[in-house]
């Protein structure tokens, strides 16, 4: 990829972004494709000030409830993740909105950990899931879902989410 194509590449970014300031890539046929951060297009922008993402201090998460999740198999139904319902389930199998097919409490797992590269930080890895949840159309419950899942992997892959990265 030449500068000049990179260039047109992030100037055609820049013109896909939606009234909140979230960037996609709007292909011909119908629909919306997120753009992680990670994309080269967009990481020219991630200075720029993007929307709210993940906070820890808006969960409504049961402690109960999530220390169930915490202690509990894993066993692929996504409805056992705090945060996700049936309404949420019909989303994130949805291909609708973005390509990510998403029906298992495994695969759900798997795209929070395929959104860590190396040199994220944990406020920036939380930041991309929040946004891809948002970007399938989960908006109830977004915030317990991220902190579900960081707080699941973080037992048993130690440093993937760290809570003090959140206290003020």
């Amino acid at each position: 990829v030449s500068a000049l194509n990179f260039g047109q590449a992030a100037a055609v970014s820049v013109n896909c972004r939606n009234r909140r300031g979230r960037f996609f890539d709007r292909p011909r046929e119908r629909g919306f494709v997120f753009l992680s951060l990670r994309h080269k297009a967009a990481t020219h922008f991630a200075a720029m000030s993007l929307p709210e993402g993940y906070s820890a201090k808006k969960t409504k998460i049961n402690e109960d409830k999530l220390a169930d999740w915490l202690r509990e198999q894993v066993t692929g139904d996504l409805e056992q993740v705090p945060g996700i319902g049936p309404a949420n389930v019909k989303l994130l199998a949805a291909t609708d909105r973005v390509p990510d097919k998403v029906e298992t409490t495994y695969q759900l797992i798997g795209k929070f950990l395929s959104l860590k590269a190396a040199g994220t930080t944990c406020v920036e890895h939380c930041d991309m899931f929040y946004y891809w949840l948002q970007a399938k159309g989960v908006n109830a419950g977004r915030n317990n879902i991220v902190l579900a899942i960081a707080e699941k992997c973080e037992v048993f892959l130690p440093g993937c989410y760290d809570a003090a990265a959140y206290e003020d």
